[in-house]
Parts: C-alpha cells; sequence; structure tokens
C-alpha cells in the first residue's frame, strides 16, 4: 500500500511538471482552454515585456473557450428537456469568469507590438435570463410535489423542500419560496410519540415509571423528525415508540464466609556454611561462605463476601401509527449487582496476597433492599433506550416524480 501511494504520489508530482513545462502550443493541443488561459494569465500578468507565444494562446485559447460554450448553449436550448436552463446557467458563469480574468488585462500588447483581440459575450443579459429560467425551472418543480405533500405524502413534502431551496442559488426570495418549504417543513416531519407500558405482572417500585420517561425526547429530534412524551392536540402522530417493561426480578441476599491462609518464604539473615567437621567453610579469598536464611510466614485471613442482583427486561417497540403495525421491536436487559468483600486476619502482614490486603480493612455493608437495586438497573436501562432510539432511521423514502 505505501509503494502504491509513493509510486500515485510520484506520477502526481510528474504530470504536474509534464504540464507546466509544456509550451504554449502544446497547452493548446490539449484542449484544455481554462488551464491555458490560466497558465498564459500568470505568465504574462504584470510584466512590461509579454511573451507573445503565451498572448497568442490566451487569445486563441480565448476564442475557442467562447465558442465551444456558445456551441453548448445552443444545443441545450435547442434539445430543451429536464433542467436545461440550470446547465445553460452554469456553462454562462464559466463564460462570465473567463471575461473576469481577461478583463483586467485589456488593451493587451506583447513586446512585438503585436495587439490581442477578444469578443466579449454580453454576458450579464445572458445570465440574467437563464438564472430566471433556472430558479423558474425549481420553483414549478417544487411545486408539482406540493398537491401530494398537501394530502399528506411526507415524501413528496421533503422533495418538494430539498427543490425549492435550490432557488436560493439564484434568487434570495423568489416569489413565495419561503412560504412553501416552510409548509413543506411542516408537512414533511415524522411525529414520534414515546410512552412506556408495564408488562411485567408486577407493581413497578416507587419513580420507576418516571425513571423511564425521563428520556430526554428532544435529543432525537432532527430537521425531519420530532418525538413527543405525550399526545399534542392537533398533532397526528405517525409511529407510536412504547418501552414496556416485561420482567423485574431481585436475587435474594447471598452473605458467604471464606477462611484461609495466606504462605510466604521470606529471607530473615543468613546462616554458616559448614565442612563435615562443623568448621566454617572459606571461599577462595578466605571469606566466611554464608547463605540466605529462608523462613515461611503466614497470615490466616477471614474473609466475608456479600452479594445481592435485579435484573430489568423490557422491549422496545416501534408501531405505525396509523396501521398499528409494529415496525421495529427489540429486547433490552439491565442488570445492577450489589458485591462487597471484607477481611480481617491475624498472624504476619508480610504474609498477605495482593488479593487479600484490597480486602482487609473493608467492613460489611448494608444490603440494598429490593427498589434500590431495581431503580439502579432501570438507570442503566435509559442509556441504552436511547441508543436505541437515536439509531433508528424514520425517514421515508424520496419522492420520485418523472423529469427529476
Amino acid at each position: 500500500m505505501k509503494n502504491l501511494k509513493a509510486i500515485l504520489a510520484a506520477l502526481t508530482i510528474f504530470t504536474f511538471l509534464f504540464t507546466a513545462c509544456k509550451s504554449p502550443e502544446r497547452l493548446l493541443e490539449s484542449g484544455n482552454y481554462d488551464y491555458t488561459i490560466d497558465r498564459s494569465i500568470r505568465k504574462i500578468a504584470g510584466k512590461k515585456k509579454k511573451d507573445p507565444a503565451y498572448v497568442a494562446a490566451l487569445e486563441e485559447a480565448f476564442e475557442r473557450a467562447t465558442k465551444a460554450d456558445m456551441r453548448r448553449i445552443e444545443t441545450l436550448k435547442r434539445e430543451g428537456s429536464g433542467n436545461y436552463w440550470v446547465q445553460v446557467h452554469n456553462v454562462e458563469q464559466g463564460i462570465a469568469r473567463r471575461q473576469s480574468k481577461v478583463s483586467p488585462l485589456l488593451p493587451l500588447e506583447d513586446k512585438r507590438g503585436y495587439q490581442a483581440t477578444f469578443s466579449f459575450v454580453r454576458i450579464d443579459e445572458m445570465l440574467t435570463e437563464s438564472r430566471q429560467n433556472a430558479a423558474e425551472f425549481y420553483y414549478v418543480r417544487g411545486n408539482s410535489f406540493m398537491n401530494a405533500a398537501r394530502r399528506g405524502d411526507k415524501n413528496a413534502a421533503r422533495s418538494a423542500h430539498n427543490i425549492l431551496a435550490k432557488t436560493k442559488e439564484y434568487f434570495d426570495n423568489y416569489k413565495d419560496r419561503a412560504n412553501l418549504m416552510q409548509e413543506a417543513h411542516r408537512l414533511g416531519i415524522v411525529h414520534v410519540l414515546y410512552t412506556t407500558e408495564n408488562r411485567a405482572g408486577t407493581s413497578l417500585p416507587r419513580g420507576f415509571d418516571q425513571e423511564m420517561r425521563s428520556v430526554s425526547v428532544r435529543d432525537f429530534n432532527t430537521f425531519w423528525k420530532t418525538y413527543y412524551s405525550q399526545p399534542v392536540k392537533g398533532i397526528v402522530m405517525d409511529y407510536r415508540v412504547v418501552m414496556s417493561v416485561e420482567e423485574i426480578r431481585a436475587g435474594r441476599e447471598e452473605y458467604r464466609e471464606r477462611a484461609y491462609v495466606d504462605l510466604k518464604d521470606i529471607k530473615d539473615g543468613y546462616t554458616y556454611v559448614l565442612d563435615n567437621n562443623g568448621n566454617v567453610l572459606k571461599d577462595t579469598l578466605g571469606n566466611d561462605i554464608k547463605v540466605d536464611r529462608i523462613v515461611t510466614i503466614s497470615a490466616s485471613v477471614l474473609e466475608t463476601y456479600q452479594y445481592k442482583n435485579a435484573v430489568v427486561k423490557g422491549r422496545l417497540e416501534y408501531f405505525d401509527a396509523r396501521t398499528n403495525e409494529k415496525t421495529y421491536s427489540d429486547v433490552i436487559v439491565a442488570e445492577a449487582i450489589f458485591d462487597n468483600y471484607a477481611a480481617t486476619f491475624v498472624g504476619d502482614r508480610r504474609a498477605l496476597s495482593s488479593d487479600s490486603r484490597r480486602h482487609i480493612g473493608n467492613s460489611p455493608r448494608p444490603f440494598p433492599t429490593d427498589s434500590q437495586l431495581i431503580m439502579t438497573a432501570a438507570r442503566k436501562m435509559r442509556p441504552v433506550i436511547k441508543s436505541k432510539m437515536g439509531n433508528r432511521d424514520l425517514t421515508p423514502r424520496i419522492a420520485v416524480i418523472a423529469g427529476n
């Protein structure tokens, strides 16, 4: 991969250098007239003695480019299909840009005294016409979706909004485009109602339902989607989102004790090495030979372990509010766990293992109530609900009308 990137980079540099080194005549022959114009202008701009070759190349490239664009405009107008005025306007903008580059250089004379001739197009009038017609094209097309949008087609409303927005490329305020876009936006919004249900067959702890409802539905709102936590008068919902609690289970309190002994070998001074006669052995330098004395130390540990858990299981479901058809369903499970280690010891602290040291000094704690653990599980469930709701795509497909 690195070799491929290096080769591509080298080719890019080579292509740039090759193009940069082309003579004006070669640039013209390449057919890239706008590049020829730009390069020629860079070569002669600001110089008193202007290179005749680049002046001639600029003159010829300008004429060829203008003629090619005018032919393209005539072809588009003659064929007159679809959004041809949009294409015409784009071509005319290219002509305008090209003329604005050359205009500051006029009158243009090379160092031999030759004065170049440039035939400018009366582009302002042409741009006015094409801009008006391009804006009208998008305005009419956007309006063509509005009747369906007003009959409840949210896809058509979104298409109308997107197309009408393109008129702003030509006019900040075109006819009643702004009002139509506001209407299209209002008609294209998907309205979603979020509710909770208890299907667990048992009463919920106090505050549980509020915890489930405290999901901030406004976090899911987008330009085309609005969530509600309760019905709103005058707004017809498109989807219902139901977060149902199907199972609540709190485990029993577990209390276990375990006694064990930690052992460790440590160095405790040294002893002399004796020969068979009980005399201290010497090394080659005459020093007494000593070895470490290893002793085993111990610590008796009494460990207490407490455990209790609670599980909340629910289901997140999306329904088409008009047909009541279920469009999405997913199970959500959250577990809250209380566990606590406490330990005491008798003996030599140095013998304690790292695990034992971590628990020494801790004390047994009161077990949480069932309700407390269940509420903890509910709080853990909330971000999962938000994640799944945030990932749901409720955007309708964009409607397609012939000629788009």
